[in-house]
């Protein structure tokens, strides 16, 4: 009884060493991983320059009568679902004379049917959205767009508006600068640019949540980063500047 009432006790201590050790490497493993996500969906795509102007070269129809709204997405990018549900909370306050579409890319080498998926079906049944498919992102490329979500805001001279995301994180819905900044300047009668009060945060060389001001003109663009996956690869990737492109066949990486 002595000799097993002591084996007992020897025993105790290390099991609960063991099972102390078993669940504090559960926890840091859990908050390791809890971090990577939080930093992951607040981590915005490569951000192009605005431009100031409808590019001359799009085959993107612009609206002669109103505001055009043009979004480029990934059809298999993850984040995007957000974007898209978010489009349509958009869409509803809009005015009417907006006309909005929602362009997809699609490698030229592969089957139409790969731009076919349940992010594209799910823009095409937001009402007034025309959905297009975007060869070689070569569109994109006209617009400056890099990253998928990425929403471009021109009044009826063909002037740019706003060009950014229009959700708060890779994935996150709800209420956020890009959609108010989108909304207020769409609702403008003269769609000047409303002052802006959201704050300005800096991305690399580039600056969010404030107006941008380039060259000689006096043109002014609202910008906001966009949290999706790179548009320019057929398989959806963080976008980042060490990104390789997917390029049309034929066609030199830019130096």
């Amino acid at each position: 009884m002595l000799l097993d009432s002591y084996v007992t006790s020897s025993e105790e201590p290390s099991l609960s060493t063991a099972t102390r050790l078993s669940i504090a490497i559960w926890a840091l493993a859990a908050l390791c991983g809890s971090l990577y996500l939080a930093n992951y969906s607040s981590e915005p795509g490569v951000h192009a320059t605005a431009i100031d102007e409808w590019p001359a070269d799009a085959t993107v129809a612009r609206n002669l009568g109103g505001l055009t709204l043009v979004v480029f997405l990934h059809p298999h990018c993850p984040c995007s679902r957000a974007t898209i549900r978010e489009l349509a909370r958009i869409v509803a306050q809009l005015p009417r004379n907006v006309q909005i579409s929602a362009w997809f890319y699609q490698p030229s080498h592969l089957d139409s049917s790969w731009s076919q998926s349940s992010l594209r079906d799910s823009a095409a049944a937001i009402p007034l959205v025309q959905v297009g498919t975007d060869v070689d992102a070569r569109d994109a490329r006209r617009f400056g767009v890099t990253t998928s979500g990425h929403a471009l805001l021109f009044n009826v001279q063909g002037r740019c508006l706003y060009s950014g995301g229009i959700t708060a994180g890779r994935g996150h819905e709800g209420d956020n600068p890009g959609k108010t900044a989108l909304l207020e300047l769409a609702a403008a009668p003269s769609h000047a640019l409303p002052n802006d009060s959201h704050g300005t945060h800096s991305y690399g060389s580039h600056s969010y949540g404030s107006t941008e001001r380039r060259g000689q003109s006096d043109s002014t663009v609202q910008t906001r980063p966009v949290y999706g996956c790179s548009i320019l690869h057929e398989t959806p990737v963080v976008a980042s500047t060490d990104a390789t492109e997917v390029r049309p066949p034929g066609e030199e990486a830019a130096k």
